[in-house]
């Protein structure tokens, strides 16, 4: 059997099977993650990273020789960030902050989970890349949120919040 170098550089037959495994699990670890400890506080990167290479035995080993190769190959930093991406994607609120703090999980049960969704919306106002698409998706997770949470002093200040991000959009897209 002739293997290429994917083949080679992870140590199988099936390359593709092995990323789309291993980035899978990725997203599933990284989720449980922030759900456990995201609601409290920044979860950086690197916490993220060691957290995955530290965790205990299972079907899916991140101390695996292939493992290692394919994070060495990728970049552990993107494919983790392209992780908390998906999971914006797939509905769930995580926020990413700004300065290198890491990622949260915002949702209603956050304690300042109005502060982290201004946070945010400070941080991509004052972004000069096209954010339009982020503000879009952060305003459907804000929703999502607001939705959740009972009635309230926070759900207040949220729903002042989410006026913001409509009136961005709104104004972005008039340009």
């Amino acid at each position: 059997m002739n293997f290429g170098f994917w083949d080679k550089f992870v140590g199988g037959a099936d390359p593709k099977r092995f990323r789309k495994k291993a980035e899978q699990y990725l997203i599933q670890t990284t989720l449980i993650q922030l759900m456990n400890y995201g609601k409290a506080k920044w979860i950086k990167t690197e916490e993220i990273a060691d957290f995955l290479l530290n965790k205990p035995l299972t079907d899916f080993n991140f101390k695996d020789e292939r493992v290692q190769k394919w994070f060495s190959g990728e970049g552990m930093k993107k494919k983790i960030t392209e992780s908390t991406h998906k999971l914006r994607l797939l509905g769930h609120p995580i926020i990413a902050g700004s300065g290198r703090k890491g990622y949260r999980y915002a949702n209603e049960e956050c304690e300042d989970v109005d502060e982290l969704w201004e946070d945010r919306k400070r941080a991509w106002e004052n972004s000069r890349d096209d954010i339009l698409t982020q503000a879009k998706i952060d305003n459907e997770l804000l929703d999502k949120v607001i939705k959740k949470m009972k009635e309230g002093q926070k759900k207040q200040k949220l729903l002042v919040v989410q006026m913001a991000y409509q009136k961005y959009i709104k104004n972005k897209e008039e340009e």
